[in-house]
């Protein structure tokens, strides 16, 4: 019986010493989280701050950059899309050439061509509060005036591509957006300090 009251003690002292030096070294914030019988560990974030260094690809792989300010009415039809930054970094580009599906088609134009799909930008997804699965308790708007930062590889399976310009469709195949890759240019401004 006392060996038992002893075991007891002696896990609650350990207990103690282990959520004290969670205090003291200020991780009191990772404790696991019990929610819903799942064990929880809350995300830890890194603040914009710190910086953060992405690999330059040893091959030297470069992907655009494009910032494309879209503007639209209320139907939701884009009525302008203005290049307002463009560079050209060394770096990797999402597996966009994997993705089977999106709102807007992205064509690379040149003695290649590749194609993938983007997500309309300026669909913001709401969720209606109170509603019901009959009610489609999900809802979609236009933003009418948003910047779109579009990644461009311009490499495909480790290869360059031969490519010299980028246009974007909609659903209905509209052109939204169409520029030529100033290759020189915009390299230059991609080795600028940021």
């Amino acid at each position: 019986m006392r060996r038992i009251l002893w075991l007891v003690v002696l896990i609650l002292v350990i207990l103690i010493l282990i959520v004290l030096g969670l205090i003291v070294t200020g991780n009191i914030d990772t404790i696991r989280q019990v929610t819903g019988g799942r064990v929880v560990i809350p995300p830890t974030m890194i603040p914009a701050e710190a910086g953060f260094t992405v690999p330059t690809p040893a091959d030297g792989r470069e992907i655009a950059i494009l910032t494309i300010h879209l503007e639209s009415n209320a139907a939701g039809d884009v009525e302008r899309a203005e290049l307002s930054d463009a560079r050209i970094v060394q770096g990797y580009a999402p597996n966009v050439f994997a993705q089977q599906g999106g709102d807007w088609k992205v064509e690379l134009l040149g003695n290649e061509s590749a194609s993938f799909f983007a997500l309309d930008p300026r669909r913001a997804e709401l969720e209606i509060v109170g509603a019901t699965e009959a009610d489609n308790p999900t809802t979609y708007e236009v933003a009418p005036d948003i910047e779109w930062q579009l990644v461009v590889p311009l490499y495909r399976d480790g290869k360059p591509l031969d490519i010299n310009g980028v246009r974007v469709l909609d659903a209905e195949g509209n052109t939204v957006f169409s520029t030529d890759i100033a290759f020189d240019e915009w390299r230059r401004i991609g080795q600028a300090p940021q």
